[in-house]
């Protein structure tokens, strides 16, 4: 497997066509809060990312409020435990357990929210997702408060044989 770091393009992170993760410059969400961090959706179930793929040192463990937009009209705010690089500001969220959250999320909710068809779009403070818990935000409030990331890692796997 080879990460690459794409530091000039600012490109929405598109593995598949029903999830997508949104930076500062592209991200549709129109917020006002300034740029957060360094974004890595893991989409490989086999691979943990107990290291940094940019500068492989341990990570450490980082539970922040992440921004999810369900529906174009829909976002809601998910507490998610991640990895975290601090050398390289980066968090690293795995994909697999980002949908197994927001299934259990949305199981009692409409089931025309499917937990596939969602992008990712920055993070909240803590006393905004507080108040977003207690109800006390409206939708647009919400997406005017979530703090996009810098900029996103792209993942490219990398198999078979090579003679070097």
């Amino acid at each position: 497997m080879q990460f690459t770091d794409p530091r000039t393009t600012h490109t929405a992170l598109r593995y598949s066509a029903h999830v997508g993760v949104m930076s500062a410059e592209d991200n549709g969400m129109r917020t006002q809060a300034p740029p957060y961090t360094s974004f890595f959706l893991n989409p490989y179930i086999e691979t943990r990312c107990w290291r940094c793929p940019v500068c492989n040192t341990t990570t450490r463990q980082r539970t922040v409020p992440l921004v999810i937009r369900v529906t174009p009209q829909r976002a809601l705010a998910l507490k998610h435990t991640c990895r975290y690089c601090p050398a390289c500001d980066l968090l690293i969220a795995h994909q697999d357990e980002v949908e197994t959250a927001l299934e259990t999320v949305l199981a009692d909710r409409t089931a025309a929210l499917a937990p596939k068809n969602y992008q990712i779009g920055g993070t909240l403070d803590r006393p905004d997702f507080q108040r977003a818990l207690q109800g006390q935000m409206t939708m647009e409030e919400l997406i005017a408060r979530t703090r996009a990331f810098t900029r996103v890692l792209e993942v490219k796997l990398v198999g078979g044989w090579r003679h070097e």
